[in-house]
């Protein structure tokens, strides 16, 4: 379990999350026990592959599908557990963000009904001030107030994800998953919504668990990272920890992946070859999940899983790692510059 990071109550804490799938041929293992916490005013990033298990995660964490085991808890309360009507009472207090904003915002309806729904179903203001609310909430996502009158279709991609991060916040929640919330968008304009989420989270000290596959993007705007890979969370540390010491293989293996901006630098990297794909969630691999294409892998990898278990770094700061080959102290092996992994 993640620590907390503040001495507040966490606002958002899962535990042992599990969310499989009954499929033609077998069950799909999408989460497979996860455990992570996020405090009050804190930016969590989620990392990892295409298919790990990360917008499952985002849509758990905000009611969307149910677990097939484990709890999310909101403020203590566990949505889990909750009878459908309770959980509607408290959708006020947390929403999401979704990658495509022209699948997610009704194309029957003007921006301004879009964005006042929450305020009419929650009751946030009282009626002859909804529309009043609307015009603050577009101005405050950069938007101009007559941007009510108009349709999703009439407004590019840049400007339907600011609709959508407005009615995500009309309520006030407590807290925003955001699930890949600048994919869908051109790279000009990917800059600018990052920089309007880092600026309403700093002004409106809302929780965030940022989803990603963009390293940069989730530098930019974390305060802690978790990577996951195969439905499992493998690391958690402060963004900093994670970028210049990363004790993951496979979060190593990340890092190196991710492109620079000094085409020097970039050519004269050394990169870590990974041979073979991710394994299916069909049939995930014994022990470590990773070491079907891990370097460093031994025979224990192989054969027993490593638990997520707290370390502390030589700086005294606290991290977590599920590696066998990562001492208590934060400390591993370096990566080859090339591998080959254990068959």
């Amino acid at each position: 379990m993640a620590e907390q990071q503040n001495g507040d109550a966490p606002v958002l804490v899962l535990r042992d999350l599990v969310k499989h799938y009954q499929v033609p041929g077998g069950t799909v293992r999408s989460v497979d026990g996860v455990d992570l916490v996020i405090g009050r005013g804190e930016i969590v990033g989620l990392v990892g592959e295409s298919g790990s298990g990360k917008s499952t995660i985002g849509k758990m964490a905000v009611a969307l599908i149910s677990p097939s085991s484990g709890s999310v808890e909101l403020d203590g309360v566990d949505l889990a557990a909750l009878p459908k009507r309770r959980v509607r009472a408290m959708r006020k207090r947390f929403n999401i963000v979704f990658q495509d904003p022209g699948s997610s915002i009704n194309p029957r309806t003007t921006v301004g009904d879009a964005i006042s729904e929450p305020l009419r179903i929650h009751r946030i203001v009282p009626r002859r001030r909804i529309d009043e609310r609307v015009a603050e909430l577009l101005e405050q996502v950069g938007l101009r107030p007559d941007t009510a009158a108009r349709y999703p279709h009439e407004l590019s991609g840049g400007q339907r994800q600011r609709v959508s991060l407005a009615r995500a916040l009309a309520a006030g929640p407590e807290l925003l998953v955001a699930d890949e919330p600048t994919s869908a968008l051109d790279v000009s304009v990917q800059a600018s919504v990052l920089n309007l989420v880092a600026d309403l989270q700093q002004n409106l000290g809302f929780a965030c668990l940022f989803i990603s596959h963009d390293l940069s993007a989730i530098e930019y705007l974390a305060d802690r990272i978790a990577v996951m890979y195969l439905g499992r969370i493998v690391e958690v540390a402060d963004r900093r920890d994670l970028f210049e010491r990363p004790m993951h293989p496979y979060t190593d293996v990340l890092l190196q992946a991710a492109p620079v901006a000094d085409p020097v630098e970039q050519r004269g990297r050394e990169r870590v070859v990974l041979r073979g794909e991710i394994p299916s969630p069909m049939n995930p691999p014994s022990g470590c999940s990773f070491h079907p294409r891990c370097p460093l892998a031994t025979e224990v990898c192989r054969t027993t899983e490593p638990a997520l278990r707290t370390v502390q770094r030589a700086d005294g700061r606290t991290a977590q790692v599920a590696c066998h080959l990562v001492g208590d102290d934060g400390v591993r092996a370096a990566l080859p510059a090339e591998s080959v992994p254990v068959g």
